[in-house]
């Protein structure tokens, strides 16, 4: 079985109880086209806030990783996220920070002098689950994004670094995601769940 550097054998815990820097290149492929455009434009053009199509308001926040024998290969990440009056909800799948997927509530204080976040607390959970993929050594996901799709998962990527980041909505199907994954990793992608709630 494939592994990520640093990161538990695959398993996919029932239940779920940080850290994030600029990425160059990022492709979304999203089921809601105007979010995808506009988050694009936002990160094409080096904003770090962004106003939706929706009216919703974003802005990147920083999380510092912790980078161990060159994994994760940045040390920082920056996430959308939509303000709130305690905290924020993340808009954006992490690639590299655990336990938070999209939609979550969290409370978190960037650090006075660098700006990044250190630690933070779920205040909610949205009930979606994060899985990371990364392709460095089996076959390239590509062929298979139809399929993630199919199921109304939302794909990040990172291409550079052959990793995915997928979002898996509350509402979707337990049985077929599970299925989908068990297979994935049996041809040999390298995967791990950070946030893993179905």
């Amino acid at each position: 079985m494939n592994t990520m550097p640093h990161i538990a054998p695959a398993s996919r815990p029932h239940s779920t109880p940080v850290h994030i820097g600029y990425i160059p290149v990022m492709h979304l492929i999203a089921k809601s086209a105007s979010v995808a455009r506009s988050v694009a434009r936002c990160i094409g053009a080096g904003k770090r806030q962004c106003v939706l199509t929706s009216g919703d308001w974003m802005e990147k926040v920083a999380f510092a990783l912790d980078v161990v024998d060159g994994w994760p290969p940045v040390a920082t990440e920056h996430v959308w996220c939509e303000k709130t009056d305690a905290g924020y909800r993340l808009k954006s799948s992490p690639f590299f920070i655990k336990g938070l997927a999209v939609g979550d509530w969290f409370s978190a204080e960037p650090d006075a002098v660098n700006g990044c976040v250190f630690d933070f607390t779920v205040m909610e959970s949205s009930g979606h689950s994060l899985v990371w993929i990364s392709d460095h050594a089996g076959p390239d996901l590509g062929q298979y994004e139809h399929e993630l799709l199919d199921l109304d998962l939302g794909i990040e990527h990172l291409p550079q670094f052959k990793h995915y980041a997928v979002d898996v909505p509350a509402s979707a199907d337990p049985e077929a995601v599970n299925e989908l994954m068990d297979r994935l990793e049996s041809l040999g992608f390298a995967m791990a769940f950070p946030a893993w709630r179905h």
